[in-house]
């Protein structure tokens, strides 16, 4: 499955959060939100963190960055767990995916105590399309303090992005492609657009007892930023 009509036409994101975030056999629960979460929040708070649970923190620091104003996610698909830092942070969340159907899952989303705060600093959930020379067409989006994208290129299809080894996941009983991608084009990707590269983690899959179900060698993690913006 490897196109974006397929994915259109055929992607549940009910099947793939499941399948992904489940407590306690989601393939990405665990592993990846510990990894991504630990980072977004260092990366903005300044704050040192230890998982406990996906959705649960503790704080050895308090001391909080502030970054700007606005933030915008690119591919924000159906889950929220990614922004849970951000709306600590950032003042108006702009939101976006490409799928009708990703886009309403989204604000259907809860996360308890989150949920309030979240809600309140999302000011629009957006049509995006990476395939279009201006993926907000003809929504016009004003200028972003922080550009995100969490598993936005990575999972979708084969002819719009790739992850470091990726070759498919499922989305309930469904297969999805993905593009295999390695640690340095990922890096002379962003280099090439012109940002200055602030931090870069890349760790392996620890956990491969489910190849069968989705296939990736490892997982990253970058912070960038353009030449003349002010590094946080």
């Amino acid at each position: 499955m490897g196109t974006q009509q397929t994915y259109i036409d055929e992607f549940n994101p009910k099947d793939y959060l499941q399948t992904s975030y489940v407590a306690g056999n989601g393939l990405l629960y665990g592993e990846w939100t510990d990894f991504a979460l630990c980072h977004l929040y260092e990366t903005f708070t300044k704050i040192v963190v230890k998982v406990t649970h996906p959705f649960t923190f503790s704080y050895f620091t308090k001391k909080r960055r502030h970054v700007g104003d606005t933030l915008l996610d690119f591919g924000t698909g159906s889950s929220i767990y990614h922004l849970l830092s951000a709306c600590e942070v950032f003042d108006k969340i702009i939101a976006s995916d490409l799928l009708d159907q990703n886009r309403a899952e989204f604000q259907l989303q809860d996360c308890e105590k989150k949920s309030k705060k979240l809600r309140s600093k999302v000011k629009e959930v957006l049509k995006c399309d990476v395939l279009k020379r201006n993926p907000y067409a003809p929504a016009v989006v004003p200028p972003a303090d922080c550009l995100l994208a969490c598993l936005c290129l990575e999972t979708p299809c084969k002819d719009i992005g790739g992850a470091l080894n990726a070759t498919f996941y499922h989305a309930g009983k469904k297969r999805f492609s993905a593009m295999t991608t390695r640690k340095e084009e990922v890096e002379k990707a962003f280099k090439e657009a012109g940002y200055v590269i602030e931090k870069v983690v890349y760790a392996p899959c620890a956990d491969k007892s489910r190849m069968d179900v989705t296939y990736y060698d490892g997982k990253y993690f970058i912070h960038a930023r353009k030449p003349n913006c002010i590094a946080f």
